[in-house]
């Protein structure tokens, strides 16, 4: 579904599972491609799962832009669980809550959080601009039952 104008540029896991894929695939393809701004979408579950390769990136000077899309999920997870029962067993699926942007900056990464999608493309491209790691976190808020009627 999503449609790439570079062959060779868009890394996805597809069927193989993607929970933790984002951020080593990231790095992978900012090494592969130095001169080529690269930026990961990942959800706030994913992410933390590898989320200490953000010193990685600072120690390799790795200037990737990650995107942490926050709702303080497992939501794979949770969509699943919501497609085949009634309710989520949340002890299972919710996270406490995490500062993904605090967590960017103890391990010397930039960040910003936008609350407004609007914001996003000068976040966008002001991260960019640093040349350097940056996270920039978006909360969200999926509506569970309305993602059964497009899956």
């Amino acid at each position: 579904m999503a449609t790439t104008y570079r062959s060779n540029h868009f890394l996805c896991s597809n069927v193989c599972g993607s929970f933790g894929f984002a951020l080593p695939a990231v790095m992978a393809a900012q090494i592969c491609h130095p001169e080529t701004r690269v930026i990961a979408f990942c959800g706030d579950g994913g992410f933390h799962a590898t989320s200490q390769e953000l010193e990685t990136l600072v120690r390799y000077s790795l200037p990737v832009v990650i995107v942490v899309l926050s709702d303080s999920a497992f939501g794979l997870i949770k969509y699943y669980q919501n497609r085949n029962s009634s309710e989520p067993q949340r002890h299972l699926t919710e996270l406490g809550p995490v500062d993904f942007t605090l967590l960017a900056n103890a391990n010397g990464v930039s960040a910003t959080k936008i609350l407004d999608i609007a914001d996003f493309p000068d976040a966008l491209e002001k991260a960019f601009q640093t040349h350097q790691p940056h996270l920039i976190e978006i909360p969200v808020k999926y509506d569970y039952n309305f993602l059964q009627l497009i899956a």
